[in-house]
């Protein structure tokens, strides 16, 4: 990996967009060029990413989202490795040195590691608070004022880690990486075709699947990215059922599937149920008729009518259960 250029998307990321910067900078890359792309902020992120010294250039554009932001920054790179993060995330300050020396020894032309999900201490009781499945995310939580040094000190990387080979059924189970945290040769991403706007909080996962039917995909098991949790972070969890059951049955049902020519056998794993159980306990599930109907047929596309029915028999019971409460004030 002689050189890289690293794409950060940008939008109203002021907050935590200078620490993200100050990772990269840390790991004191040779030959490094950064583009941030600022996807049409309102605040002082253009200013930051203007004054950091470890950014090679600044692309604005209107607010167009994310997948948009990673395809303009990759179209402007001009090293042979892209890697990609988020403005709030973080880089172990060995993570170049560990990946360097991984794909020096393995010929790979994609690579990605685990994440250590993060949050502050003054926030963690809040986003417990806030919403449980967000609060439990954090493996670790640490004070404001240097979270690079704290999180490093506390979670060393291994100089010889372990790896894992991915497939794509591997993949098409459910997402290998909580987000960006991957490096690739610049011409893989472009012949899978970059980012998928459409693809709301799963374009990078559409990118690795199709990546993964071109080239084998190596996780390097340490964990060498920061995943920042943050109470901005909440919403997310209770918008991904629909995109991701829809995207899923699309990447298998789209004409390349790990079964062979006219399968239509879907594969899926745990994040499927777990996200159809909480789409069908929503209340949106039970009084958007439109959104009832595509989870429904969602739900007997992935896992077939006899295992979604029983699903849905018991999310009706205890709605029932729940407003027999309400209605009689009961606890």
């Amino acid at each position: 990996m002689k050189n890289l250029t690293i794409v950060v998307p940008t939008y109203n990321g002021a907050r935590y967009l200078g620490p993200t910067l100050d990772s990269l900078h840390a790991n004191a890359i040779p030959n490094l060029e950064v583009i941030v792309v600022d996807d049409g902020s309102t605040d002082a992120s253009v200013d930051i990413a203007d004054e950091h010294p470890v950014v090679t250039s600044v692309l604005s554009q209107d607010h167009a989202g994310v997948a948009v932001a990673r395809n303009r920054g990759l179209a402007r790179a001009e090293s042979e490795w892209v890697a990609f993060l988020d403005q709030d995330d973080l880089w172990h300050p060995g993570r170049f040195r560990q990946l360097h020396d991984f794909v020096e020894s393995v010929p790979a032309d994609l690579v990605l590691s685990r994440e250590l999900k993060f949050a502050s201490r003054l926030e963690r009781d809040v986003l417990r608070e806030l919403h449980p499945d967000v609060g439990e995310w954090a493996d670790d939580y640490v004070s404001d004022k240097d979270e690079i040094t704290e999180l490093a000190s506390r979670h060393p990387l291994n100089p010889r880690p372990t790896f894992t080979t991915i497939t794509t059924r591997d993949v098409l189970q459910g997402p290998i990486s909580t987000t960006t945290s991957f490096v690739a040769k610049r011409t893989l991403l472009q012949a899978v075709g970059g980012f998928a706007p459409h693809a709301r909080a799963m374009d990078d996962y559409i990118t690795l699947a199709n990546a993964s039917r071109l080239t084998p995909i190596y996780r390097v098991e340490d964990a060498s990215v920061f995943y920042r949790v943050h109470l901005g972070a909440t919403s997310r969890s209770t918008e991904l059922p629909l995109p991701f059951l829809s995207n899923s049955l699309a990447l298998q049902l789209g004409g390349m599937l790990v079964d062979g020519p006219g399968s239509t056998r879907m594969t899926s794993g745990p994040l499927h149920a777990h996200l159809y159980r909480q789409a069908i306990a929503s209340d949106r599930f039970w009084h958007d008729s439109y959104y009832r109907r595509s989870i429904v047929a969602l739900g007997i596309a992935t896992f077939g009518l006899r295992a979604t029915a029983p699903q849905i028999a018991r999310a009706a019971a205890r709605q029932l259960r729940d407003r027999g409460r309400v209605a009689s004030g009961g606890s």
